[in-house]
């Protein structure tokens, strides 16, 4: 198991650019002051499978699609990964991913949409010598 927090006060120093939303003092674009995950692993002698959710707060940002630039709020969320996998030889195991589990509505890029829920699914093989 793993888990990381990240608290970020950052906010623009300095800048040649006379526009808002890159004067000094505003908050870092894209950028949150909050985020985090947590991952769950489990692997035995065949199956391995591993649980991840990663949470991001609230941030400022921008869409840019007017002339002048507007300071917005993109809000937090939070998205859940899964994966399950199956060693059939010593060379090559099978597996399956989940991405975004529960089918999250969310933007990591204001006016931007993420993906959906996906699976993923395929095989691996590994040549030359394993250690």
């Amino acid at each position: 198991m793993q888990a990381n927090y990240t608290y970020l006060d950052g906010h623009i120093q300095e800048s040649t650019q006379q526009f808002y939303p890159f004067r000094p003092g505003d908050p870092l674009l894209r950028r949150p002051r909050h985020s985090g995950d947590i991952a769950i692993s489990w692997i035995d002698r065949k199956w391995s499978a591993s649980w991840s959710t990663r949470a991001v707060g609230r941030r400022a940002d921008s869409d840019f699609f007017t002339y002048r630039v507007p300071l917005t709020s993109n809000p937090g969320y939070s998205i859940s990964d899964g994966s399950l996998a199956y060693e059939f030889a010593r060379f090559g195991s099978a597996y399956i991913r989940v991405e975004n589990i529960f089918n999250r509505d969310y933007q990591e890029v204001l006016g931007y949409l993420s993906l959906r829920r996906s699976f993923v699914a395929g095989t691996r093989i590994r040549l030359g010598r394993s250690k």
